[in-house]
């Protein structure tokens, strides 16, 4: 069978068999056996038998079979009693036994990863429909942040360990550490054990949810009734910031809660905890970065540098922009033009590039935040190594003086206890980032949904797969990767 091989038998050299496929014991008195063979599933959780019907006396087969079982060194082989038992059960006359089992080992129980209920929807970065028009409205989005003192925000179900397993050989099986919820406790927010292993969230206070890199907090929101530049100088607030007007060419507005701008934005630095959203047209130029936690929203973004751990939506266009999105780029109705733009969840947009000079290049399914992780990841375990490699040297050095006082018994015994909690810490840096890599993978969408037309000279890429347009693509086109390669499908 396809999942199963045959028994290695450890340290223990093959039987011959003869032309008649009946296995010959080396030189043993009792001549020949009857011909059987063992396989291993690949789980290592069963070992079966194959055989030739044994006719009414199964007990040379059982002799045969109990002689392997105990030259393999399997872990608790059944008896002979039991070996006849099965064997006789799983005989029908004049067939032979095909995948009788034998032996059984421990099933693994998995781990159960953390998981996250969110008491409603807050965060749907769909754009509202007027149900008697189907008119998209691209300024509201159906998501509602906005919660009050004690209202139930999300329920955490924490993980749970799994339980090794053993297989046929005695060997445990093992299994992988369950990873935590995304989400962890920020300001304004309070929590409470509903259940064993179970913990609700609720608003500490009246505010604006967010919801950004696994921080959930509730922010205050603080207004500004007009525009941010030169007359009311750069802005920063531990919550959520709404400008009633614009932000002005070269200002700073800094919010650990949400930005929502009323006007447009112009070229400017901007850093937001959670979700950034200009009603008008957000404007860019070298040296400005807009840095987002959460979702970022605007009517056309232009020479803009943007990174967003959400969406990133246009209601008309994105041009000679460079953006970098953990969630999906989103320009349903219009075009991205120039520049190169990057998602994790993927790209759906109407024109993918333009006439003229120039190439746009559309990615999805690349996360430019794990690569970040990644090299923090390897800067902070190559620190961590370096101090074990120290510390190491230092307990070989007491390790062999011949007689040590009780100061240096104790330097000792301190600096194995450094060097457990240094490996301790390598080891849940190495869990962090697995886990990084499972929480980015759950988010990836490997495609690319040009809902109109693809203009010559457009890169598309997915994960790692490149490819260049040469002509025009008219129509709705899926763009995904198979074996290695771009593949445009018309939809």
């Amino acid at each position: 069978m396809a999942n199963e091989k045959e028994i290695p038998a450890p340290g223990v050299p093959e039987v011959p068999a003869d032309e008649q496929g009946e296995v010959r014991d080396n030189g043993g008195a009792e001549g020949l056996r009857p011909r059987i063979d063992l396989r291993v599933t690949t789980d290592r959780l069963q070992v079966l038998l194959d055989a030739p019907d044994p006719g009414e006396d199964v007990e040379p087969l059982v002799e045969a079979v109990a002689a392997k079982l105990a030259e393999l060194m399997f872990e608790n082989p059944p008896s002979r009693h039991d070996l006849a038992d099965r064997i006789r059960a799983a005989r029908s006359p004049g067939l032979p036994l095909s995948g009788v089992p034998l032996i059984r080992g421990r099933h693994p129980r998995p781990p159960v990863d953390g998981a996250v209920e969110w008491a409603r929807d807050f965060f749907d970065s769909g754009f509202v429909v007027d149900e008697h028009t189907d008119q998209v409205d691209y300024r509201r989005r159906r998501g509602d942040p906005s919660v009050h003192a004690g209202q139930e925000l999300a329920t955490i179900r924490h993980p749970r360990e799994g339980e090794p397993g053993t297989d046929v050989f005695g060997k445990p099986i093992r299994v992988r550490k369950p990873y935590k919820a995304p989400l962890r406790q920020g300001p304004n927010v309070e929590s409470e054990e509903v259940a064993e292993g179970v913990t609700r969230m609720v608003a500490g206070i009246d505010g604006r949810l967010r919801f950004a890199e696994g921080l959930l907090a509730v922010d205050d929101v603080y207004t500004i009734r007009g525009h941010v530049g030169l007359g009311s100088g750069d802005i920063s607030h531990r919550g959520a910031v709404v400008i009633q007007g614009d932000i002005k060419n070269g200002s700073t507005v800094k919010a650990a809660g949400e930005i929502v701008v009323q006007g447009m934005v112009e070229a400017c630095h901007l850093e937001a905890g959670g979700n950034l959203t200009v009603r008008g047209g957000l404007v860019g130029a070298s040296g400005f970065e807009v840095r987002v936690g959460g979702n970022v929203s605007a009517r056309y973004m232009l020479d803009a540098t943007i990174f967003a751990g959400g969406d990133v939506s246009a209601e008309r266009e994105i041009t000679h922009c460079r953006v970098r999105s953990r969630g999906q780029i989103q320009v349903p109705k219009g075009r991205i033009v120039g520049g190169d733009v990057s998602a994790l969840g993927g790209v759906v947009v109407y024109q993918a590039g333009a006439d003229g000079p120039g190439s746009t290049l559309l990615a999805s399914g690349v996360d430019f935040r794990l690569e970040e992780m990644r090299a923090e990841s390897r800067r902070r375990a190559r620190r961590l190594e370096q101090r074990r490699e120290k510390m190491l040297a230092r307990a070989r050095q007491l390790s062999q003086v011949r007689k040590l006082t009780p100061t240096q018994r104790d330097a000792l015994r301190e600096l194995r206890d450094i060097l457990a909690g240094i490996d301790h810490e390598i080891a849940k840096e190495a869990h962090d980032l697995e886990e990084a890599v499972f929480h980015s993978e759950q988010g990836a969408r490997l495609r690319i949904e040009v809902l109109g037309m693809i203009m010559p000279d457009t890169v598309l890429q997915v994960a790692e797969a490149q490819m260049k347009v040469m002509k025009r693509l008219v129509g709705r086109q899926n763009v995904t990767v198979r074996n290695g390669r771009i593949s445009i499908v018309p939809a």
